[in-house]
């Protein structure tokens, strides 16, 4: 006896070949770089990825550093595809190949200007020392939280259809707390240099950190 059973079908093409980019990228990056590329996942836990590679942490444009920087915005605008797309939230944002080509070229260009106008900042108020510290820190952690994303966008995107609300809420808590984390390590691991230099940490804070994360809530937030 055969029994129907209605199925729904998505396509769902798109996201899978972003899913394919994120993973092969990952595999050249650990293909080439696979000290590195270890020491950096578990940068969390071991400073040996800061002491083992401080002279080089400083490049913003190495082989290295793109490859991870593409990666980073992949799964950012998987994470934004999650959201508004299946939650249904603001109308801004398409899941064809423009929409989500949009949010990646978004993402980075934000990343990029934040870069460029904290580096001026620095130079503009002499806290280069301090910014410097902050901003290799900032984005490998940045990176971390990001890797730590990947297996439950995966989920939410492929499994547990009837659950998406449920996780949503984990991709969000866990990406909250990996940014809180990433917080507490860069004010641990610099506080002499925080303390001796506090006004401009909270200007840093305030300028770089949190005046843009609210001005893109609002942004896509607004119907």
């Amino acid at each position: 006896m055969n029994i129907g059973i209605e199925r729904v079908f998505q396509n769902q093409d798109i996201i899978i070949g972003v899913y394919v980019l994120i993973f092969g990228l990952l595999t050249l990056v650990k293909f080439l770089y696979p000290k590195r590329f270890i020491s950096l996942s578990n940068c969390l836990f071991s400073k040996n990825y800061f002491l083992d590679y401080a002279n080089v942490l400083s490049e913003s444009f190495s082989i290295f550093h793109v490859l991870l920087f593409i990666i980073q915005n992949l799964i950012f605008t998987l994470l934004f595809y999650n959201y508004f797309h299946l939650q249904g939230v603001g109308n801004w944002f398409s899941s064809d190949f423009m929409g989500i080509l949009r949010v990646f070229a978004g993402l980075s260009l934000y990343f990029i200007f934040q870069l460029a106008f904290g580096k001026s900042v620095s130079i503009l108020f002499r806290f280069e020392e301090m910014y410097a510290a902050i901003r290799v820190y900032k984005f490998s952690y940045l990176k971390i939280a990001a890797f730590a994303l990947l297996p439950i966008l995966l989920l939410q995107n492929f499994t547990f259809h009837e659950s998406k609300d449920i996780m949503v809420v984990w991709t969000a808590f866990v990406f909250v707390s990996v940014l809180f984390l990433r917080v507490v390590l860069i004010v641990v691991k610099n506080n002499k240099l925080i303390i001796d230099r506090l006004f401009y940490f909270i200007l840093y804070l305030c300028t770089l950190e949190i005046a843009p994360l609210l001005i893109i809530y609002k942004l896509t937030t607004v119907n």
